[in-house]
C-alpha cells in the first residue's frame, strides 16, 4: 500500500468501529462515518439514502471502504424487518454502488449469524441457513459483495466483546458488567456456545487481512464457550478488579428456552479457524486471544 491510502470505516461509532479507528496502521488516511451517535470526527452518513452515502464518498474518495454500519440488534431485527432489510442488506448495496464509482476495495463486516448452528464447526464455504431475520439480511448483503465488481473481502467474525471507545451502544458484555456494578441478577443461558472475541484483535488481524486478501474469512478466539461461562469469566475478572462493586454478584444459570419471545439463535456457530490460522502464520501474527487475556484486556481499558 501507498502511503496516504484512504480508507473509509463506516460505522465508527460501533465497536468493531471505534477499534479499527484506533489501531489503524499510519500508513492510511482514516475516516469514520457515524449516524446514530455523533461523534467529533468525519461524516453523518445515512445508509438508507443513496444521496447521503454519496456526498461522504464524493468528499473522501475512499480507496478502501471497511463497512461496520449496520442494525446489530438481533431482536430489533427480528420485529423491524423492513428497516433491518433496508439497512443491514440494501444499505450494502448502496455502500457497493458507490464504492464502484471509485474502484474502491470493500470489506464487509458480516456474522455467525448466517448459519444455522446446527452442524459445527462451520468453514468459509459452508452452506449458510439463517434463522433469524438478522442473519438473513447479512447472508443478502453477502451477495451483494460476493458480485461487486471490485476487489471484495468479507469478514464474519463471532461475539465480539471490548469496552466502546466512545459514546455509543455497548455490548453483551459491558451489559453483563454493568449488570454486576448495579447489582442486578444476571439470567445467561447455558446452552448456547460461541468463541467470544475480542474485538482489538478483529481490528488487527481486519487490518492484516486488507492490503492483498480477497474472499472469505472467519475471524474467532480458538476457546469454545457457553454464555453462562463466559458471563462468569467476565464477573470472575470485573469483581476483583472494580472498587467500585461491593456485591458478588453471578450470572444465573437458563436455557434458551426462557426467552422465546426474542429472536432465535443458533446454538452453535463455531468456526473452522484453519483458513484464518494458516494466514496469521503466513504474516506471523497471533491468532486471537483466549477469554481469560481478552476479559483482562478489556478490563484494563475502564
Amino acid at each position: 500500500m501507498v502511503m496516504g491510502t484512504r480508507v473509509l470505516i463506516t460505522g465508527a461509532s460501533g465497536l468493531a468501529g471505534k477499534y479499527l479507528m484506533h489501531c489503524a496502521p499510519e500508513q492510511y488516511n482514516i475516516c469514520g462515518t457515524w449516524y446514530s451517535h455523533a461523534q467529533p470526527f468525519g461524516y453523518k452518513m445515512d445508509l438508507s439514502k443513496q444521496d447521503s452515502i454519496d456526498t461522504v464518498f464524493d468528499k473522501f474518495q475512499p480507496q478502501i471502504v471497511i463497512h461496520c454500519a449496520a442494525i446489530g440488534s438481533v431482536d430489533y431485527c427480528e420485529k423491524h424487518f423492513d428497516e433491518a432489510i433496508d439497512i443491514n442488506a440494501r444499505g450494502v448495496r448502496r455502500v457497493l454502488q458507490a464504492s464502484e464509482c471509485y474502484d474502491a476495495k470493500v470489506v464487509f463486516l458480516s456474522s455467525n449469524a448466517v448459519f444455522a448452528g446446527t452442524k459445527p464447526p462451520y468453514n468459509e464455504d459452508d452452506i449458510r441457513l439463517p434463522v433469524n431475520v438478522y442473519g438473513r439480511v447479512k447472508s443478502y448483503a453477502e451477495d451483494f459483495v460476493s458480485i461487486y465488481s471490485g476487489k471484495w473481502l468479507i469478514v464474519r467474525p463471532i461475539f465480539l466483546y471490548g469496552i466502546p471507545r466512545l459514546e455509543g451502544r455497548g455490548n453483551w458484555a459491558t451489559r453483563v458488567m454493568d449488570a454486576l456494578s448495579n447489582g442486578h441478577t444476571l439470567y445467561i443461558v447455558d446452552d448456547t456456545v460461541t468463541q467470544p472475541t475480542y474485538a482489538e484483535d478483529l481490528a488487527r488481524i481486519i487490518w492484516a487481512l486488507v492490503p492483498k486478501e480477497t474472499g472469505i474469512y472467519h475471524v474467532a478466539a480458538e476457546g469454545v464457550m457457553s454464555l453462562y461461562d463466559f458471563a462468569m469469566a467476565i464477573a470472575d475478572e470485573y469483581t476483583t478488579t472494580t472498587v467500585n462493586i461491593t456485591n458478588r454478584l453471578l450470572p444465573s444459570k437458563s436455557t434458551a428456552s426462557m426467552f422465546k419471545d426474542l429472536a432465535a439463535r443458533p446454538q452453535d456457530t463455531t468456526y473452522d479457524l484453519t483458513k484464518l490460522r494458516k494466514f496469521m502464520e503466513r504474516v506471523k501474527q497471533p491468532m486471537p486471544c483466549c477469554v481469560a487475556e481478552g476479559v483482562q484486556r478489556m478490563c484494563n481499558e475502564l
